[in-house]
């Protein structure tokens, strides 16, 4: 018998016959805990998906709570195990869920390159609302020397093109140069032109949050030197978005880092109407509190541990209007 098939009979009878798994093993002669390890597998595979009805999210009230402290436009909050792997995978369903939704009408779609923003797409239906040759992807920021989970920024922007049906486009630069003129160059090349005027012209961003310069795991690590970073700590940087590093008070941090970055300014990142960011953690709460209140993302996914901290943090929060001033 084909696996495919004993998986199928193997939910079949759990989920439709309503028997037990201990019956089952019984009535196909397999152990108990091969029934188990199959019916886990029917869920990852895709053959039984599991749909509850109603509109309602689990945390929806730490949804609502965040997008009236920080005026989002939206907010999903995933779930918080006490293992990172489960954490992870809730996170990537509803940021999955959130992608969808909020992309809904985007022409232009910024991606930028981190391990929850990778998974999240990754998680996403494909062509959730048509074919749109008219949509357009491109990576937020360079594309040379950097990737998470073997997926490079380009790579990454393709998947999410696949996914929504819409046209990859490349951003042949690194995203940090090794001296400011060089960036300057990168800039100014014609390769790299379209990909900088796409992205002024952006009504859509997803990005993740970088955490505190020189933090374990953050993708800038491999690719600025510790001198460079203590430089961005020294004047203040708590976090940085696509290699753009901000303070406390979500202002762009001055480095001769800045000047080497490849890619939109932290004002022009705040003037693209819908703004995505996809983090969660001990290491972001600090940072994503600086974002969120200073308006530079306005819509979030994270996990409901996170929320709380955010919710709980009174100095953090702005009372302001659904549609930001920079929107």
């Amino acid at each position: 018998m084909a696996e495919s098939d004993l998986l199928t009979r193997v939910a079949r009878l759990y989920y439709e016959h309503d028997l037990t798994q201990g019956e089952i093993g019984t009535l196909l002669g397999l152990p108990r805990v091969r029934v188990t390890r199959l019916l886990a597998d029917a869920r990852r595979s895709g053959i039984v998906t599991i749909h509850v009805e109603g509109p309602t999210s689990p945390f929806r009230s730490e949804e609502l709570g965040l997008e009236e402290a920080y005026g989002l436009r939206g907010c999903w909050v995933a779930a918080t195990s006490q293992t990172e792997s489960k954490t992870s995978a809730s996170i990537a369903r509803t940021g999955a869920a959130a992608l969808t939704e909020a992309l809904v009408g985007a022409s232009a779609i910024g991606v930028g390159l981190s391990a929850a923003v990778v998974e999240a797409v990754r998680g996403m239906a494909d062509n959730p609302d048509g074919n749109h040759r008219s949509r357009h992807c491109v990576p937020l920021g360079g594309t040379w020397g950097q990737a998470r989970d073997v997926v490079g920024p380009h790579e990454l922007a393709v998947m999410l093109a696949r996914k929504m049906g819409a046209v990859a486009h490349s951003f042949p630069a690194p995203i940090v140069a090794g001296s400011a003129e060089s960036a300057q160059i990168f800039i100014q090349e014609p390769a790299v032109a379209p990909a900088l005027t796409m992205l002024h012209d952006a009504d859509a961003i997803v990005v993740g949050i970088g955490a505190a310069p020189g933090a374990e795991g953050t993708l800038l690590t491999n690719l600025v030197s510790s001198a460079d970073m203590q430089e961005a700590t020294r004047a203040g940087a708590v976090g940085d978005i696509a290699a753009r590093f901000f303070d406390d008070d979500g202002r762009a941090v001055a480095s001769a880092l800045d000047h080497r970055v490849v890619g939109l300014s932290l004002e022009d990142l705040r003037r693209v109407p819908t703004r995505i960011a996809i983090a969660y953690g001990k290491s972001k709460y600090r940072p994503l509190a600086a974002a969120l209140s200073a308006g530079l993302i306005n819509n979030l996914v994270t996990d409901v541990q996170t929320a709380r901290h955010l919710l709980g943090d009174p100095t953090k929060k702005r009372t302001v209007q659904k549609e930001d001033v920079h929107d």
